[in-house]
């Protein structure tokens, strides 16, 4: 018999086959007299960058959200219900979080995701990751939907205080870096149906030269990401660390299985001699397998990342 303050816990370990559902079925009858509240608790072990959300039922065909969360952080979360009903049903769903709370960078970056309507949780799509969501989330999003472009659009806002000044540029990008590899990426695709080979990574400015960074620090045999999006980015900064680390590739490996779509602004201000600096870098070194798409528009610096993505997207993308 249940006490009123009685607490039942349950380890959610059983993952169902549906996506998205961390299942765990249990009915609970309220003891009768003066036992009549019960509270209900589910514990289990979390990911970080997930939202868990408590869904109930009366009859295993009807769910509805409940107001009970909790953010995933690695390690072991529990949500508890109050339940006053004789018989009810309950199961855990998960989504991406709003934010995500790197334990690499020890930053909280706010995430935002633009999903294709209509989408089934089965279909495998491809994704763009792209840095300074704070910008071009509505933009880019909007884009995407316009051209009828079945794809996942990921965008990741810099976080407090100026952070792209620090992750997007040596020696704090290696850190972003990972945090993206190891962290974020992980945790998006456990939720969404991913096309591995067409993932890409999209960065304006201190986000475009993180972009070309990243192509320079991806793994060598397996690379992270097909697809390499830099806008106007600053190669101007850190010119010398910069040449380094592709010193340092070149060596590893003179294969480089990429496309990289370099565009630029010509009206000052503009990063355009600096973006072509780095386009030369990479054609004289004739990397096998590296395909180099030049853009450049007749913006200020401040207006490329529009136009720039627009034409991104068709490149990308010929028959969405």
């Amino acid at each position: 018999m249940l006490s009123t303050a009685a607490t039942i816990v349950f380890a959610a370990s059983l993952h169902s086959q549906e996506p998205r559902l961390l299942q765990v079925r249990y009915s609970v009858w309220a003891a009768s007299g003066e036992f009549e509240t019960a509270a209900l608790g589910f514990r289990f072990q979390s990911q970080r960058g997930r939202l868990y959300r408590l869904q109930e039922s009366e009859d295993l065909k009807q769910w509805e959200n409940t107001d009970h969360v909790a953010s995933g952080n690695g390690g072991l979360c529990e949500i508890v219900v109050p339940t006053l009903k004789d018989r009810q049903f309950f199961r855990i769903t998960y989504e991406l979080d709003d934010h995500f709370l790197s334990e690499i960078t020890g930053i909280e970056y706010p995430i935002h995701v633009y999903e294709p309507p209509g989408l089934d949780e089965t279909e495998v799509l491809p994704i763009i990751y792209a840095t300074d969501g704070q910008w071009i989330t509505s933009s880019f999003s909007s884009m995407i939907e316009e051209k009828g472009i079945r794809a996942i659009l990921v965008t990741i806002e810099q976080g407090p205080g100026d952070r792209r000044a620090i992750d997007y540029l040596l020696p704090g990008a290696i850190d972003y870096f990972a945090f993206l590899k190891t962290e974020l990426i992980p945790t998006v695709e456990s939720i969404y149906s991913i096309d591995t080979e067409n993932r890409s990574l999209c960065g304006t400015s201190y986000g475009g030269l993180f972009v070309g960074l990243s192509l320079l620090m991806d793994d060598v045999e397996a690379p992270l990401f097909r697809n390499y999006l830099s806008f106007d980015g600053s190669f101007y900064t850190h010119r010398s660390e910069t040449y380094a680390l592709e010193q340092a590739r070149f060596e590893a490996s003179q294969t480089m299985k990429a496309r990289l779509i370099l565009s630029s602004a010509t009206r000052y201000p503009n990063n355009h001699i600096a973006v072509g600096r780095f386009q030369s870098r990479l054609q004289e070194r004739e990397y096998e397998g590296l395909e180099i798409v030049r853009l450049s528009y007749p913006v200020v610096h401040n207006d490329v990342a529009d136009p720039s993505f627009d034409e991104a997207l068709d490149i990308l993308f010929p028959d969405p």
